[in-house]
This record gives C-alpha cells, sequence and structure tokens, in this order.
C-alpha cells in the first residue's frame, strides 16, 4: 500500500512538472515546474534506495544527490520571477550552480564505473537510508548538510525579498491574489521547516532516532505536494493564468514591429491599466509614491519603471505627477469656489508652493489665477 500511495504521489510532482513546463504559463511557473520535477525524480531515487532494490538499476546509483544542490537557486529564481514579470535567467546567474557542478565534478569519476562495479559498491552497505557509499571528498552526511544549509540560505533570503509584496497580496481584496500569497507563504514556509529538521538531524544523528531523522524528508516531501496538489486544484489561479502582469507578453506573428511600437501587446496594456487603477484609488494619499505603487501591483520598482517607461515614454514618477494635476485641474475647473489649499490635499501635494511650480509649469497659469478665471467663466454662465 505504502509503495503505491508513494508512487502515485511522486507521479503527481512529475506530471505537475511537466505541465508547468509546456504550458503556456509565467516564467516563475516553469521554473517551478523544474523543482517539482526534480523533486520527483529524487524521490523515485530515494524510494528504489529505501525498498533495497537500487542494485537493480545501477547506473541511477548517486544520481539522486545532485538533485538537492539544484533546490535552492530554483526556489530562489521562482520566488523573484513571481514578483518580476521580465525575469530572465542570464548568465550571471549560474554562478548560483557552482556547489552543484563542484559535486558533479567530484561524483565524475563514479560515474564513470560499470554497473557491476557500482552495484558491488552499493551492496557493500545497503543497510539503511542513511548509510550510503561514500564517494569523493566528503560523506553523504556532510553533502546533506551542505545542500540543506543552500537551500535554508535560498529560502530565506528569496522570502525576504518578496515578504513586503506577500503582505499585500494576502491583504487583497482579490481573492485570486489572497490564495496565492497563501500558496506562496506557506510552501515557503513548509520548505524552510524541513530543510531545517534535516540540517539538525543531520548534523545531530547520534541524539535522534532513525524515524526522527525522516521527519524532515517526509516534511520536504509534503511541501513539495502540496505545492503540486495545489496547483491542480486551482489552475484558474496559477499555473495556466497567473496574475495578469505577470504573464509573458503575446506577440503575434509578423506584428513584432507595430507591437514594439505602439506598445498595444496584452502585458502592456493590463500594466497601464493597473498604473492606472491604482493612482484612481489612492492619488489624495501624499504618501502615494512609485514604490508603494510597485507594492500595489506585486512588481518591483525597477520593473515597474522600466515598462511604464517603455509604455508612456515618461518615467511612473511624472506620470503621477501629471495624473494629481490633471485632477486638481479638474476640481479647480469644476468647483472654483473650493478652497484652494483643500483642493492641494485631496489631490495628494504636500505643500503649496511646490503645487502653484508644478501646475504653472504644466498648464502655464498659476493656480490662483486659474481659480479666478474659473469663477468668472461660471459667474458669466450663470447671467
Amino acid at each position: 500500500m505504502y509503495s503505491w500511495v508513494y508512487t502515485i504521489l511522486c507521479g503527481l510532482l512529475l506530471f505537475n512538472g511537466l505541465s508547468l513546463i509546456s504550458r503556456k504559463v509565467a516564467v516563475n511557473f516553469k521554473l517551478l515546474g523544474v523543482f517539482y520535477m526534480l523533486f520527483a525524480y529524487q524521490m523515485f531515487i530515494t524510494h528504489f534506495r529505501v525498498a533495497g532494490t537500487i542494485y537493480l538499476l545501477p547506473h541511477l546509483f548517486k544520481t539522486g544527490s545532485l538533485v538537492g544542490y539544484l533546490y535552492g537557486p530554483i526556489f530562489y529564481f521562482f520566488l523573484n520571477a513571481t514578483i518580476q514579470a521580465d525575469f530572465k535567467l542570464r548568465i550571471k546567474n549560474f554562478i548560483h550552480f557552482i556547489p552543484f557542478l563542484l559535486h558533479l565534478i567530484e561524483l565524475f569519476p563514479f560515474f564513470l564505473l560499470s554497473a557491476e562495479e557500482k552495484r558491488i559498491l552499493y551492496l557493500k552497505n545497503p543497510q539503511t537510508y542513511f548509510m550510503d557509499v561514500d564517494w569523493g571528498y566528503f560523506s553523504q552526511r556532510i553533502h546533506t548538510i551542505l545542500k540543506c544549509t543552500f537551500i535554508i540560505a535560498y529560502t530565506i533570503f528569496g522570502y525576504f525579498k518578496i515578504e513586503p509584496i506577500l503582505k499585500n497580496m494576502v491583504n487583497s481584496e482579490v481573492p485570486q491574489n489572497r490564495i496565492f500569497g497563501s500558496f506562496l507563504k506557506w510552501s515557503t514556509r513548509l520548505l524552510l521547516i524541513s530543510a531545517v529538521l534535516i540540517l539538525i538531524t543531520y548534523s545531530l544523528y547520534w541524539l535522534f532516532p532513525l524515524n526522527f531523522q525522516l521527519l524532515g524528508h517526509y516534511t520536504f516531501f509534503v511541501s513539495a505536494v502540496f505545492g503540486a496538489l495545489f496547483l491542480m486544484l486551482f489552475p484558474e489561479i496559477t499555473g495556466w493564468s497567473i496574475l495578469s502582469f505577470a504573464k509573458e507578453p503575446v506577440i503575434e506573428a509578423g506584428d513584432t514591429h507595430n507591437s514594439k511600437t505602439h506598445k498595444t501587446d496584452e502585458l502592456s496594456t493590463k500594466i497601464q491599466e493597473s498604473f492606472t487603477r491604482v493612482m484612481e484609488e489612492n492619488f489624495s494619499n501624499p504618501d502615494l509614491d512609485v514604490g508603494k505603487i510597485a507594492q500595489l501591483l506585486f512588481m518591483s520598482e525597477r520593473t515597474l519603471y522600466r515598462k511604464i517607461k517603455e509604455i508612456l515614454g515618461i518615467s511612473p514618477n511624472e506620470v503621477l505627477l501629471e495624473f494629481r494635476l490633471k485632477k486638481a485641474y479638474e476640481a479647480i475647473q469644476n468647483e472654483p469656489g473650493e478652497m484652494l489649499g483643500n483642493i492641494i490635499k485631496q489631490t495628494g501635494f504636500m505643500t503649496n508652493s511646490y503645487f502653484s511650480r508644478c501646475f504653472k509649469k504644466k498648464y502655464g497659469i498659476l493656480p490662483s489665477d486659474f481659480q479666478r478665471e474659473s469663477r468668472f467663466k461660471i459667474s458669466e454662465i450663470k447671467r
């Protein structure tokens, strides 16, 4: 029964990994798909080892130990790509995979052995899950400690980067954002807890019985299965149609130049609409700035700045200033009897002098003079 359940859960991870990679989703979920596929592979290898049948597949022996060095960087990139719609793996990112390459070099002589030689090495010491064939400069236990250290470090650093945006997602009025925010929050915490458990039990393995040592591995497995089940149960929220601003831009064949020139692709349109909506809802708040808008849109400030500059040709700060000036202009024009100080506060300006200077630069007239002109026009209409 255990074997069947384990196989089904591993198959679930593999299926979701392949689905995320093959379907048209944002790059963050493609990275998560790679994570699930690697995890499924290691779990299958672990299953053969625990069952004592790995000797039937000798060339797979030790290959699972490499995968752990990829978990930390890939999960870190997944978190980064979640808050950066334009995230791409670049050459400089491959510095994160140096530990993996070093371990690969260390194991390379072992991989050159024949199937029979590997089978003999395995049969010398197959007693437990943890007593593995040592090969290279470090033991299996030391490698596990190193891998868990990398996972913990990358997960904490990635979580620290997305934590401010994560709070806004969890408290969002949009149900999809709340659900996805909760998924990110708890999947990251589960991964972190499991890695800490494995690190502690492997560092102090002589203090813990075997069942307790396995607890960290089971928690790690549960964290991945939890994520895979979530994607299967809520495909409309994440994998297939993630937050609109995180989707990759869709550019039709033969229309590339036109899309770049007029910025009419779906991503640009949605970003512009979302940016305008946030300004409309919050422009009266004097604390509203580009950083705050980026948080409300679940984007990095750098990404938002670049996208708005590409779409509108001016910086987000300039867009926000012009939006507030337009609101002030309309308020003065429609209600010239209102005190100018109240209008300035209602449109989010900090000081009267700054408002007057910006208004004169934009419209060529002082706001007080424009207010008098508006009053005169209204009085003339009433006559």
